[in-house]
Formats: C-alpha cells, sequence, structure tokens
C-alpha cells in the first residue's frame, strides 16, 4: 500500500508539477480524520459501488445520507484539505472504495495558503487526470467555488476558477460541472446571511438542502 500510494503521488509530480515538496511533508496533516474513517473502514469497509464525496470542509459538513436518503453515498471529505493532501491519500481515500461515481469540491484551502488561481485549477486538473488514469469509468462531478460573507473579496476568483473549471469539464464526456453557489444569494444578487454559520465561512444545513436540491438530478441511480 506504501509503495502504491508513493507511486500515486510520484505521478501526480508529472501531472501537476506545481505539487510540491512542501505539500508532501503534509502527508500525515489531519491524522485524526482520516485515522476515523480508517477505523471505519476496519469495523465494517464499504460496499463498492456508492457515490463518494471527496474534498474540504464544505464536503465534509455535507450529511449526504440524509440529503440524498435515494442514493447510496459514502462521504470522505476532510476539513482544512488541500488538493495535494487529497493526492497524496487519493489509493486509501478514494481508489479502495471502488466509487461509481465521484463528487469533488476542494480548493479553497490552497487559496488561503497562498496558491494562485491557476495553480489551484492545475492542481483540480492533476485530481481529475489521476482519476481518469486510475478508474476511467468513473464519472466526477466537479461542484462550483462559492462565495461566503468572510471571502467575499475572492468572488472575481471564484468566477474566474468556476469559468476555467465548465470549459474543462465540457471537454470530457466522464466530467460533470455543476453550478452551486447562486442558491446562497437572494434576488438582488447578495449573499444570503443566514446561510452562513456565525464564522461567515461554513453553512448551515438549509444551504446544504438547496445545494442538495440542484446537485441531486446529476447523481447515479445506485440506490439497492
Amino acid at each position: 500500500m506504501k509503495q502504491y500510494i508513493l507511486l500515486t503521488f510520484v505521478f501526480s509530480l508529472f501531472c501537476c508539477n506545481t505539487v510540491n515538496a512542501q505539500h508532501y511533508k503534509r502527508a500525515d496533516a489531519y491524522s485524526d480524520q482520516l485515522t476515523a474513517f480508517w477505523n471505519e473502514d476496519a469495523i465494517a469497509k464499504p460496499a463498492p459501488g456508492a457515490i463518494l464525496f471527496i474534498g474540504s470542509s464544505t464536503i465534509r459538513m455535507w450529511d449526504t445520507k440524509q440529503c440524498f436518503p435515494n442514493h447510496r453515498t459514502l462521504n470522505r471529505g476532510f476539513g482544512g484539505a488541500l488538493i495535494s493532501d487529497i493526492l497524496y491519500h487519493l489509493p486509501r481515500l478514494v481508489y479502495a472504495y471502488d466509487p461509481a461515481q465521484i463528487v469533488f469540491y476542494a480548493g479553497p484551502g490552497d487559496l488561503n495558503s497562498g496558491a494562485t488561481p491557476d495553480q489551484v485549477l492545475d492542481y483540480i486538473k492533476c485530481f481529475l487526470n489521476l482519476i481518469n488514469f486510475n478508474l476511467p469509468e468513473v464519472p466526477v462531478i466537479v461542484l462550483s467555488f462559492r462565495t461566503s460573507p468572510s471571502t467575499i473579496n475572492r468572488d472575481g476568483v471564484h468566477q474566474y476558477l468556476n469559468w476555467k473549471l465548465k470549459n474543462y469539464c465540457e471537454q470530457n464526456p466522464k466530467l460533470t460541472f455543476v453550478e452551486m453557489e447562486s442558491v446562497l444569494y437572494d434576488k438582488n444578487g447578495v449573499l444570503r446571511g443566514e446561510l452562513f454559520l456565525k464564522d461567515k465561512l461554513h453553512l448551515r444545513p438549509e444551504a446544504y438542502d438547496l445545494m442538495s436540491k440542484i446537485l441531486e438530478p446529476y447523481l447515479i441511480n445506485n440506490k439497492n
């Protein structure tokens, strides 16, 4: 397994040369959250064929079982994750579950860490290339970047990333870009503050309910 992890990460260096040695040192970050996943798997490994939600805190806080009762989902988001953290753990965090579909959202943490928008795009493309290489039959949904009251100054960056990601996904029939953040605004184009937690960054359950209604039609029918 360790050799597989290393080979996957080395491959990621080729498909995304902006993933650097500094990020590699983060391989053991968030061990508490990751260990919780591994412990769950040891008790009862999830059956193959789930819709895998993978990414950072926006994914981690999404109660996918409640929001998508007509689909079999598996949530493996972990708060604070950079895309390079996800890349390093792909064998155990993605491939091992043999998912039937993947829903991906990550990148805000990379922006917070100083990555440029184009670097973040490269990171996401790296993730998508690795999935295509190792799980060529698995479709991937890429969720749009969202703005929050605490990141309103980054709205232009998010719009740029969403435009580039939408165009990129349209070039591959196994990729689907789903715009999510419009439901977070009122009819006047103002962010709905009541949909965010007190930290003005993370989302309340009501926001997830709205986003789930948008996403649900794009999910495969995998309920056993």
